[in-house]
C-alpha cells in the first residue's frame, strides 16, 4: 500500500491523475478521490476508488504532462478532422 496525500500524482494502469481527497469510514475502509487527465478532457468529474486500488501507483509530473500533451495532440487532430468533414 502506498502512502498517499492530497495533491499527489498517481497512475492507475494507463491513466494519470491527481489525488483530490482521501476518505476513511468508521469501518476503516479507505477511498481515494482522483481527478484523471482523461476526465478533464471528457469534462467529467473526479473518480472514487477503493483502496487498495488495482494498478494504483505513484507517478511523476513528467508522466502527467506527457498524457496531457498526448491528449492535446489527439484533440487538435480530431477537431481538424471534424472541421474538414463539414458541409460547404
Amino acid at each position: 500500500m502506498i502512502d498517499l496525500k492530497k495533491g499527489d500524482i498517481v497512475k492507475v494502469h494507463l491513466w494519470h491523475g491527481v489525488v483530490v481527497n482521501l476518505y476513511q469510514s468508521e469501518g476503516c475502509d479507505e477511498i481515494i478521490e482522483v481527478w484523471f487527465v482523461k476526465n478533464v478532457f471528457k469534462m467529467q468529474r473526479t473518480e472514487f476508488l477503493p483502496l487498495p486500488a488495482e494498478g494504483l501507483e505513484p507517478a511523476t509530473m513528467e508522466g502527467l504532462q506527457k498524457e496531457i500533451n498526448d491528449l492535446m495532440v489527439g484533440l487538435h487532430h480530431n477537431l481538424e478532422k471534424l472541421l474538414a468533414t463539414r458541409s460547404r
